[in-house]
């Protein structure tokens, strides 16, 4: 109840404010940052997640922006060296817009992160997104098995549902990649 009052008042809050919170979970503003500080990271040998924050796109229009954005983060990442994968949310990619398109959007990600043998996962949502997240890893597990992942929060109670509903996807050569988060 608490987390979704904080998360229903963000919008509204300076950009300052939420920076001092998350600026140590966010490498920075620009794809520079990201590899700049994922980059240090690895030397470290800290394999990294690269996230573009934003969802809940309005239009289809910013879906397109952001699906140029993530190929571009791909191929800078991968062509820096980074040792890591990504994340992507699929309402960035119009996942409440048109479904179809947002299964376009993330099947050409996946597919630039596969072409440099890369991960991508798909983060979870919202619990209305559900049911079409895991439709849309079902369908991109199918052509790209090694390449994407998927989290699930395990507050919820249909989880362990989900979870042995997707173990049809696991095999010893492609092993089902689920990240359980808190939800």
């Amino acid at each position: 109840m608490f987390n979704k009052l904080i998360a229903s008042m963000l919008p509204y809050l300076p950009k300052k404010l939420i920076w001092i919170f998350s600026k140590s979970y966010i490498s920075g503003e620009s794809v520079d940052d990201a590899i700049r500080v994922s980059g240090e990271l690895n030397t470290r040998n800290i394999k990294v997640t690269i996230d573009i924050l934003g969802e809940f796109i309005e239009s289809l229009h910013e879906a397109e922006v952001n699906k140029l954005e993530y190929l571009s983060l791909i191929d800078t990442a991968y062509r820096s060296g980074i040792d890591g994968n990504f994340s992507a949310k699929p309402t960035s990619f119009g996942l409440h817009i048109d479904k179809e398109v947002c299964y376009r959007h993330m099947r050409e990600i996946v597919a630039r992160a596969a072409s440099y043998n890369g991960f991508v996962r798909i983060d979870m949502e919202d619990s209305p997104c559900t049911t079409k997240e895991i439709e849309l890893f079902r369908k991109l597990k199918k052509e790209f098995p090694s390449n994407v992942g998927l989290v699930l929060q395990a507050y919820l109670k249909r989880t362990l549902d989900d979870l042995k509903s997707l173990c049809d996807l696991n095999s010893e050569e492609t092993p089902l990649s689920i990240r359980l988060c808190k939800g």
